[in-house]
């Protein structure tokens, strides 16, 4: 039997009339699969380049409030 990776596939998983899982197997798979989507999610947003200068934006205000702080007790 061959085996692979099946990536970003959207499974279409058996579920009640009621759109609740049949079973247990089946509500694992469907959690995985909501965890996989929130992990790419967070890939892409950690990916961005305004995400990833957050904390050079975070230290210069830093500095410029240390600036306008010295000022202000002279």
């Amino acid at each position: 039997m061959a085996t692979g990776r099946f990536k970003n596939i959207g499974w279409a998983l058996p579920a009640t009339e009621r759109g609740l899982a049949e079973d247990w197997d089946t509500a694992r798979t469907a959690l995985l699969m909501d965890i996989r989507d929130e992990l790419q999610q967070l890939n892409s947003v950690f990916a961005c380049p305004n995400f990833v200068s957050i904390p050079r934006e975070l230290r210069a205000i830093k500095r410029e409030l240390a600036t306008i702080r010295k000022a202000g007790a002279k």
